[in-house]
Parts: structure tokens; sequence; C-alpha cells
């Protein structure tokens, strides 16, 4: 159980902060819904995923925060 407890944070580890370079966001700011939507729909197929993963985790996030 523990290995599998952080599984979200390794995923994540390999590119740190990527998301927020592509959209030109500081670091430490929440990416705004617009620009993560416009990175969803963006020609670059690894800036496409970035944004894809983030709306994943969000969506981890909430299912979490409200016991489902």
């Amino acid at each position: 159980m523990s290995s599998d407890a952080h599984w979200m944070e390794r995923a994540f580890a390999k590119n740190k902060g990527g998301l927020h370079r592509a959209t030109h966001t500081p670091e430490g700011q929440k990416i705004p819904e617009r620009k993560i939507d416009m990175a969803l729909h963006a020609r670059d197929p690894h800036k496409r995923a970035m944004a894809q993963a983030a709306e994943n985790a969000a969506g981890v996030r909430k299912r979490k925060e409200y016991g489902a």
C-alpha cells in the first residue's frame, strides 16, 4: 500500500512545472482554466498530454475530497 500511496507524485515528477512553462504561468500560481482548455486543443502533442494529465489529476483530487 505504501508504494501505491504516492503514485500521482511519482507520475508528475519527471516534468515538474512543464505545464506552467508551456502556458507561460508563473510557478506557484494556479493555471487558469482557460489556459488549460487552450492547451488541451494545442497542436503540440506534448502540451496536450500535459494538459490532459492535469485535468485527470484534478478529477482524482476532487473524488478524494468527497470520499468517492
